[in-house]
């Protein structure tokens, strides 16, 4: 398991920790819709999204972070499983967008954010790091996606951006 899996399974405890929690607010008939939504971001979605700006978002892990999110929705709603209500359905309820979005616009924020920084600064330097090939070959099972390639993935799906395109974005503002 690479660590981004690692840091988000423990987050994701943590946020349905949380939840479980304030079980009596989410089922309360007195309390607004858009108080609970406010609750539950400020509550839960911070813990489950602190430092989600370093995470490598597989697809499984894109998933699990709308399923999260979707499944909390539904029971603040009251809305079962079994009542097949399409997520579409639910963000619309709740005025919400996937949390995926709201992951890829904070890793590209804080990206753009580093990238400003003073070139010698040392989050700067290695914030895009890419080994070389020197380095030898990632072992078995090893996460085959950098970082940079998921920034730059982010950015534009259809063509690989270098580092150095990266940053010249950064500094123009233009993405990031």
């Amino acid at each position: 398991m690479v660590s981004s899996e690692k840091d988000f399974k423990c987050r994701k405890g943590q946020a349905w920790g949380a939840f479980w929690k304030l079980e009596n607010i989410w089922k309360s008939k007195t309390t607004s819709l858009k108080l609970k939504i406010r609750i539950f971001k400020a509550s839960c979605l911070s813990i489950l999204l602190y430092g989600s700006e370093t995470w490598i978002l597989t697809q499984k892990l894109r998933n699990e972070l709308d399923s999260f999110a979707t499944n909390c929705y539904r029971y603040i709603l009251g809305i079962k499983r079994l009542d097949k209500v399409p997520n579409k359905s639910i963000y619309q309820q709740v005025q919400q967008i996937p949390l995926t979005i709201t992951a890829d616009r904070r890793q590209l924020t804080w990206t753009g954010h580093i990238l400003r920084s003073d070139a010698d600064e040392p989050v700067r330097i290695y914030s895009l790091y890419e080994p070389s090939e020197q380095m030898g070959k990632a072992r078995l099972g090893a996460h085959k996606t950098t970082f940079h390639k998921h920034i730059a993935s982010l950015i534009n799906d259809d063509m690989q951006l270098s580092a150095k395109e990266i940053v010249t974005m950064a500094m123009s503002e233009r993405h990031l």
